[in-house]
């Protein structure tokens, strides 16, 4: 595509014969642009041309394309609203269709149905697109989708049926608040998935289960907030991973393990990482690795980071957020402060493990015997009064009781 743009703007390009306003045509090639160009299809269109593009067009309706020798369409920028249910209905060589930041907000179910060998299909940038359930099911050898940057309107059925053929799928902005589980499900061939640009905050359990053939994996900036321990639970064939700029502030432990054998590479910058623990990612295999942009605490638990094998880590961008003395440091250029026993670390936590449950016993037995105490010193008074009543009072007493049985 550059270098169709370049040939537009340079001078390489002849007039196509027969000619045709806005157009030049070179090796095969038509190139179309600008506003003088109002209709599509182009009237007698020399009969070696296979590839159009079609630039800042003044384009509101494409009907009937007559090229059946065409492998490739281009149309961006174009002001396209509308496509005829038949448009495309004769390009059975086509292999390659763009139709990329127009204005279609939707499409008939049998707008592709034709299109046997097409491979490619973008739909990038065209606002509210609706499409009906099955609208690709006629596209047997289709292997790239592209549906990025719309207000993407589909159900659980946007294939009605498994397809093995789609190796790559993007709906990078597609306004999704969560992952679309159930449709996903029918790619059963998918190799990369980008749904960038999206806001799920959380990836559930099992997320991409019927997509283990998945070998690179984008999330970028979707708000992610938390990943079930069983978020990647198939993704065994998983090689690149995106989690870059969401909000994720930890990892467990069992969240990267399914993956461990085959990653590496993997994006979590931009986050809300504060610390990691060494074993939540396998580091050591990894051939690209990006930590920058979170706000790291410079203390000695990462200082695995920068005392291990972390040589393709992007280093410039690890900044230590705190403690104050380090603010706005790089993490590498202050890991002599970090240093640490780590074994002395381990045992200190066994220590206090160990410790706190006897201390609280301890206290318990004490506050025990205190009490015990307290009560036998309270009985001793009680006597002791009871003793000196007697003393003073009980002789009275008993020669008053004498006296009464005399008189009687």
């Amino acid at each position: 595509m550059m270098v169709m743009m370049l040939t537009m703007k340079g001078s390489a390009g002849q007039p196509c014969n027969p000619p045709s306003d806005g157009c030049i045509c070179i090796k095969g090639t038509m190139l179309c642009r600008g506003k003088l160009v109002k209709q599509l299809p182009i009237l007698n269109v020399p009969h070696d041309i296979k590839v159009f593009t079609f630039t800042e067009c003044r384009l509101s309706e494409i009907t009937d394309i007559p090229y059946v020798d065409a492998t490739s369409i281009l149309i961006t920028k174009s002001f396209v609203g509308k496509i005829a249910e038949n448009a495309f209905s004769n390009l059975t060589a086509l292999t390659s269709l763009s139709i990329n930041d127009n204005f279609i907000d939707n499409l008939e179910n049998l707008t592709f149905t034709n299109l046997k060998n097409l491979q490619t299909l973008e739909l990038r940038g065209n606002g509210h697109l609706s499409l009906p359930d099955g609208i690709f099911d006629g596209l047997k050898n289709l292997q790239n989708l592209d549906l990025s940057d719309n207000k993407a309107e589909f159900t659980d059925n946007l294939f009605t049926a498994p397809t093995a053929s789609l190796s790559s799928f993007m709906c990078e902005g597609c306004h999704l608040n969560a992952v679309p589980k159930r449709m996903l499900s029918k790619l059963t061939g998918l190799k990369s998935l980008n749904l960038n640009n999206n806001n799920f905050s959380i990836i559930s359990g099992n997320a991409f289960d019927s997509n283990p053939s998945v070998e690179e994996l984008s999330l970028d900036n979707c708000r992610i907030e938390r990943i079930a321990n069983d978020g990647f639970n198939k993704l065994s064939s998983l090689s690149s991973l995106n989690l870059g700029n969401n909000k994720l502030s930890q990892i467990s432990q069992t969240t990267l393990k399914p993956v461990n054998e085959t990653l590496k590479k993997l994006y979590l910058e931009g986050n809300q990482f504060q610390t990691m623990i060494e074993d939540r990612a396998p580091w050591s295999s990894l051939t690209e690795l990006r930590l920058g942009n979170n706000p790291w605490t410079c203390d000695c638990l990462i200082v695995w980071m920068s005392l291990n094998q972390l040589e393709k880590i992007d280093k410039e961008n690890i900044t230590c957020s705190s403690p104050p003395g380090l603010l706005g440091k790089n993490l590498f250029d202050v890991e002599s402060h970090l240093i640490c026993n780590s074994g002395q670390q381990r045992k200190t936590a066994i220590i206090l493990l160990v410790a706190i449950p006897v201390i609280l016993v301890c206290v318990s037995l004490i506050s025990y015997y205190v009490c015990q105490i307290v009560r036998a010193r309270r009985r001793q008074a009680r006597q002791r009064h009871a003793f000196k009543y007697r003393s003073v009072y009980g002789d009275t007493v008993e020669t008053n009781s004498s006296k009464q049985s005399i008189i009687a």
